[in-house]
């Protein structure tokens, strides 16, 4: 059959509220994952991100079979066995021919998260992995992470890099864009290769938006990914525009294709700001706009354009396509190119996996990189492997405490970053956290799965920690200091030259710093004042004089030992002296190494260099 008779859709729609209502009526045999429905909205590639109580559309188009019962629910991607029954407030109904749509809605207590899309038809299930995303609010200031040509297959790129689900699901992105070039194999994108593409995009903590590059055919892109290669969805008052710009497609040749993006953009017009994401770094969309009569700038400026993101091999140079640029700068809007996000030297690639980070804060969104040794003049991306997740123990649920380190060697710090602790235990009420934020407790099969967020300072470290057991709970207190910087915000450092010819940096003069013991015992505290990932010298009394010291005896004055009375307080004098200095805003980050997690304090600071 073609259609769903009236006396099934309503036995569908009975089903869906009865799933709702924990009354679904449990089947003889477990049902086999079988694709079943040809799903065309929301998919794995084109997800939506809806609010608690929020409908969205689930549409469909069935082959010729019969459906003994037809019923939709969410699954956590963090824990499977947290389940979201889905309430049908309509029974389905048919849009064409074969094409069906349902309008589901989630209960108001349903957890914020990224869920696989669970459709039961009795005998068979399918499910669509990270299709929803729930969000408890839509954020003014988020995070977004943009994912650049892969080449996966090419002889330095064998498998994609496992580096960037860990770096990106740290980094807690509320959704990731991906521009195309999945696997390096033109033109023949089969099944089993669209397969493994989204195998490794199911392994990130965020629903992702994939763009067709010019290694994908259009044409198996919407069977595999979405029924249109260009599309848009908004996040709170921010719309994105999904183009199809690529060698084969280029947007300038295909009239239809710019109307769309203009009419995409006319429909979003109450939006705070729109992005452009698109595969092709040629800036075609100019010559597409002119081409129909339209003037880039003042299309832009309607429209609230503010950023256009693309692919690339290598990061962007601001050499290429330079006429266009000026039209680009003249509008107001950032172009972006992401290196490549593989191992590939294709086409110039670095050999490093990169990925781009977006921090958006109302209507402004920046993508500002530094790395510590600039080469040249270029908008760097992230390289991956500089921010790692260390676990103290198994963290699979099977021990009551578990302990995690997040070190990051980047020269940028990242707030809210989210660490997953799988401990031991059945109340999520139990769960206390250490030196974290508690953001939500899941039950596992077996366990508790914690998520908590932290910031993490520039080239630092930080310490978590999530336990069940009350005695390991009070063994993580905190000590009871607190730390206050004396002096100038801004560090006025020099270069130096040790007698064995060494360059070093040095600021003239110390950095006062103020301990207290805030309690009514006596508290020993050890001390290491770190700034750019290098530890610098500490004094109790008098100075020293770090640019004539070998670097062996700088190294044994860096850790300060404090004993302090009851409410007393005691001065601490810190010597900024490195061996790489990278001018612009920093951190000073305070470590009590005698902490069981090595707390931090961090103090912003401007490093500028003085001219010779």
């Amino acid at each position: 059959m073609k259609r769903i008779a009236m006396a099934a859709a309503m036995a569908v729609l009975v089903g869906v509220c009865g799933a709702a209502f924990g009354q679904e009526a449990q089947p003889a045999a477990p049902p086999q994952e079988k694709t079943v429905l040809d799903v065309i909205e929301p998919t794995q590639g084109r997800p939506v991100i809806v609010l608690p109580e929020q409908n969205f559309h689930f549409m469909f188009w069935m082959e010729d079979v019969e459906l003994q019962k037809l019923e939709a629910s969410l699954v956590h991607s963090l824990s499977p066995s947290e389940r979201v029954p889905l309430t049908a407030p309509v029974p389905p109904f048919r849009i064409q021919n074969a094409y069906w749509a349902m309008i589901l809605k989630p209960p108001a207590l349903a957890k914020p998260g990224v869920y696989d899309l669970y459709i039961d038809m009795g005998q068979y299930y399918q499910r669509i992995p990270r299709a929803v995303k729930i969000v408890s609010q839509f954020k003014d200031r988020f995070r977004f992470v943009h994912l650049s040509n892969m080449n996966v297959g090419e002889p330095t790129a064998p498998d994609f890099d496992s580096r960037l689900v860990d770096e990106i699901n740290l980094l807690n992105p509320e959704f990731i864009v991906a521009t195309g070039d999945y696997l390096d194999q033109p033109g023949r994108n089969s099944p089993d290769d669209w397969r493994r593409i989204m195998d490794f995009f199911a392994r990130f903590d965020a629903p992702a938006y994939l763009l067709c590059g010019d290694m994908e055919d259009p044409a198996v892109f919407q069977k595999a990914v979405d029924s249109s290669p260009i599309g848009s969805f908004d996040y709170g008052g921010c719309h994105f525009v999904l183009t199809l710009d690529t060698q084969t497609h280029p947007i300038d040749q295909h009239q239809t294709n710019v109307e769309a993006v203009l009419e995409n953009l006319k429909e979003a017009r109450n939006a705070k700001m729109s992005v452009l994401v698109g595969r092709s770094d040629g800036l075609r969309i100019l010559d597409g706009l002119r081409a129909i009569g339209r003037d880039p700038v003042e299309v832009f400026a309607q429209y609230k354009v503010r950023m256009m993101i693309c692919g690339g091999s290598t990061d962007w140079d601001f050499l290429e396509n330079a006429d266009k640029l000026e039209t680009i700068k003249a509008a107001g809007v950032q172009y972006v190119r992401t290196g490549q996000s593989s191992t590939s030297m294709k086409n110039g690639g670095s050999g490093v996996s990169r990925y781009r980070v977006f921090e958006v804060n109302g209507q402004e969104i920046d993508c500002a990189y530094r790395p510590l040794s600039p080469d040249r003049e270029a908008q760097h991306s992230i390289p991956a492997g500089r921010l790692r997740v260390f676990d103290h123990g198994r963290n699979d649920g099977s021990a009551a405490t578990e302990h995690v380190s997040v070190v990051n060697t980047l020269n940028q710090s990242f707030g809210d970053c989210r660490v997953v602790m799988r401990i031991k235990g059945d109340d999520p009420q139990a769960v206390k956290v250490a030196n974290c934020r508690l953001e939500e407790v899941l039950r596992g099969p077996g366990h508790l799965v914690v998520l908590a967020t932290v910031d993490v300072p520039e080239r630092a470290s930080v310490q978590v920690a999530a336990t069940t057991d009350p005695q390991v709970e009070q063994s993580l207190a905190k000590l009871p200091v607190e730390f206050a910087f004396g002096g100038d915000r801004t560090l006025k450092f020099r270069q130096g030259r040790s007698p064995d010819g060494m360059v070093y940096y040095e600021q003239p003069g110390p950095i006062p710093l103020t301990v207290k013991n805030l309690s009514d015992q006596q508290t020993t505290v050890s001390l290491q004042v770190r700034l750019g990932g290098e530890a610098l010298v500490l004094s109790q009394t008098g100075s020293t004089q770090p640019g004539d010291a070998s670097a062996q005896a700088a190294a044994l004055t860096t850790t300060e030992t404090l004993s302090l009375a009851p409410n007393a307080t005691a001065s601490v004098s810190i010597h900024p002296v490195l061996r790489n200095l990278t001018p612009g805003q920093a951190y000073l980050a305070v470590y009590c190494l005698n902490d069981p997690l090595q707390r931090v304090s961090i103090e912003r600071v401007n490093v500028t260099l003085a001219p010779q």
